[in-house]
């Protein structure tokens, strides 16, 4: 059992076959995703391995958990933001059963008669931030958001 993550939960194919993944929100379920995997995420974890994905930008005081798929084969089912209170629970399906959780990339090998509950915890983690930072200044500068090479000569 991986009780916390702090970025993200993470199923991922460990084999060749692509995942079967249904998902279920307070209970109610989403159409499946077909993909290599699928990510839910804090906003803490929403710059990073979410980002990669295309999963949103969170700020980070923001009290949300985001669903993304990892190159998914449906383009038609897409990453959701779900509120703080959502319990998210997460089952899959593989023609050679084989699949992996990661929660910050601690992994465990899991089965397909498995099932994964993802909720936010009841408590938060202190941060400490610099006086002279902020997140969209560290946006605009390591991400270069907002840059175009059109623009600049």
């Amino acid at each position: 059992m991986l009780p916390y993550s702090v970025n993200e939960v993470a199923l991922h194919r460990a084999g060749s076959a692509v995942l079967g993944i249904h998902v279920s929100i307070d209970g109610e379920p989403l159409p499946t995703y077909w993909a290599d995997g699928l990510i839910v995420a804090t906003s803490s974890g929403s710059t990073a391995y979410s980002l990669s994905v295309g999963g949103p930008i969170c700020m980070p005081d923001t009290k949300v958990l985001v669903v993304a798929p990892i190159a998914p084969h449906n383009l038609n089912v897409r990453p959701i933001v779900l509120p703080e209170t959502a319990k998210v629970d997460i089952s899959f399906e593989s023609r050679d059963g084989r699949a992996t959780m990661s929660t910050d990339n601690r992994v465990v090998e899991i089965q397909p008669d498995w099932s994964i509950h993802v909720e936010m915890a009841q408590f938060s983690l202190k941060r400490i931030r610099l006086a002279q930072s902020g997140f969209v200044k560290a946006l605009t500068s390591r991400l270069f958001w907002g840059e175009d090479m059109r623009n600049n000569g």
